[in-house]
């Protein structure tokens, strides 16, 4: 039985500088996928596969592809809200600025490697939680999560995620993008790293989380 999460919420500033912290750190742990050097996570295969085929860099084809989501999320009746905006613009900018800045060292063992792709996808789960619980508004593809596991409700919100990113890592792949055993470490371990977390930081279900969208927090007095 889901648990609804209680949305008695702080002051708009203070859940805006959350979701803010969630998403950088959500950012950094793709950066640390990228140095594991075993393969990137799912979502990154599709971003470079773009990025090989195009001009853009890196972080503007994740830009793109978060903005394409976006209007996928708009269409299946999804509320977009501040923390979505917020989600578009630190994860697509921000991942390029930590590749710029780049101080963790590319991994050279097999070992090292996973190691370092398990960390990326924790911090990224962890950041997940933080800025999911201000209820701002997910970010374009925890909306497309969130809208899937709403029409599925009997199966687990982690086997869902599982079949998004196997999706997502074909069209990659097909694009050209690189697949290499750390995707299959992120194919199959991101969704459930993210439930264990999600589990152990007080059962925290996001199908049950009431979000503010533009609409309501205009409505509210709150913007």
């Amino acid at each position: 039985m889901a648990i609804r999460q209680d949305n008695r919420q702080p002051a708009l500033w203070v859940r805006l500088l959350l979701a803010a912290a969630g998403l950088i750190l959500f950012t950094a742990g793709i950066y640390v996928t990228l140095r594991s050097n075993i393969g990137i996570s799912p979502w990154d295969v599709l971003s470079m596969g773009i990025s090989k085929q195009t001009r853009l860099s890196f972080g503007e084809a994740a830009l793109i592809v978060s903005s394409v989501i976006l209007v996928l999320d708009l269409l299946a009746g999804e509320r977009i809200g501040p923390g979505t905006i917020l989600d578009v613009v630190i994860t697509g900018k921000g991942i390029d600025l930590f590749l710029a800045w780049d101080p963790l060292p590319l991994q050279t063992t097999i070992v090292t490697g996973i190691l370092c792709m398990l960390a990326g996808l924790f911090l990224m789960a962890l950041g997940q939680r933080i800025y999911m619980q201000q209820a701002l508004g997910c970010g374009p593809r925890d909306l497309l999560l969130i809208a899937l596991g709403k029409r599925i409700r009997r199966v687990p919100i982690g086997l869902v995620q599982t079949v998004i990113l196997g999706t997502v890592i074909a069209s990659g792949w097909m694009l050209g993008g690189d697949v290499g055993i750390g995707t299959l470490v992120s194919f199959f371990g991101m969704g459930s790293i993210m439930q264990v977390v999600f589990f152990a930081s007080g059962r925290f279900d996001p199908r049950a989380v009431v979000h503010d969208s533009f609409r309501t927090l205009y409505a509210g007095g709150g913007v």
